[in-house]
């Protein structure tokens, strides 16, 4: 400590001779400055040209549709916002509700609107071959035909045509062109063949009115299931 105290009184006069030896002096500028100012109309014209535009994007323009467009809504918006129209408010928003309910129902009716409200009755099944009555029919012939042609979809119904002339040889149902398979399901209450039955309209249903393609093996075993209804019933044809 005291080392440093010593060297401190030793160099400090030297310092101070040094200072008051200095002659550098701080000269004032004089020169004169000239204000220079942008020409704004060269600017203008710069801004306008568009090689010069590098890192600002073009104004968007906007066509008449966007506009019209823009002006529709912000009226809307002004209309069912004010305090002003009550009654043109409820007017456009139960206008808005019906045709919103309107499109629903449109697109559930496929277009037919009349059909949500209509109670379509089941088909009937045409139980002729060229209008001829049942009982005029070669129900074997024609199944052979159908099987030959490979024309399953006619053989399902062949099948099932079969299975209504045998029950109604049996005086089990009573036939008529004008009734359904449902119609039929009823007649057979209490009969324990009621299900197998009701199981060989779903079938018959499925492909023939659903328009249902099937293969040969599928075939077979439908085939083998009506095969096998027609001893329960009691066939002697």
């Amino acid at each position: 400590m005291r080392a440093i105290l010593l060297f401190l009184i030793l160099i400090l006069p030297s310092v101070n001779a040094y200072c008051k030896n200095d002659s550098t002096q701080v000269k004032l500028d004089s020169t004169i400055i000239e204000l220079r100012t942008f020409d704004e109309s060269r600017m203008q014209t710069l801004l306008a040209d568009g090689r010069y535009v590098y890192d600002r994007r073009p104004p968007v323009t906007i066509g008449w549709w966007e506009n019209f467009k823009r002006r529709f809504w912000n009226y809307l918006i002004d209309i069912l916002s004010g305090p002003d129209n009550p009654i043109l408010r409820d007017i456009l928003f139960y206008g808005f509700l019906i045709a919103v309910f309107g499109f629903a129902f449109y697109k559930l009716s496929d277009g037919n609107i009349g059909s949500l409200w209509k109670t379509t009755r089941p088909s009937t099944f045409e139980f002729s071959e060229d209008n001829a009555h049942i009982d005029e029919l070669d129900l074997d012939a024609l199944l052979e035909e159908a099987i030959r042609q490979q024309n399953f979809r006619r053989a399902v119904r062949l099948l099932y045509l079969k299975a209504l002339r045998l029950l109604s040889d049996k005086a089990l149902i009573s036939w008529q062109p004008f009734k359904t398979n449902t119609d039929y399901i009823d007649e057979l209450s209490d009969l324990p063949f009621r299900d197998h039955f009701i199981n060989l309209t779903r079938l018959f249903d499925h492909i023939y009115y659903g328009d249902f393609h099937i293969s040969q093996v599928y075939f077979q075993q439908i085939k083998g299931q009506f095969e096998a209804f027609y001893p329960i019933v009691g066939e002697d044809r």
